[in-house]
C-alpha cells in the first residue's frame, strides 16, 4: 500500500540508502583517526561498499 503514494515510496526507497552512505562516510573517518597510514593504505585496494 504505501507504494501507492509516492512521496512515501520515494522516502521509504532514498531515506536508507541515504542514512547507509552517511554511516559509511562518518565510520570510514573515524577508521582513519584510530589507524591512520594502514587504513589509508586498505582504502586505496577496497571500496567503500562491497
Amino acid at each position: 500500500m504505501v507504494f501507492w503514494h509516492f512521496p512515501a515510496s520515494v522516502f521509504t526507497t532514498l531515506f536508507p540508502i541515504v542514512a547507509f552512505v552517511y554511516r559509511a562516510i562518518v565510520e570510514e573517518k573515524m577508521l582513519l583517526e584510530e589507524f591512520g597510514r594502514e587504513y589509508e593504505e586498505y582504502r586505496k585496494r577496497t571500496r567503500m561498499f562491497i
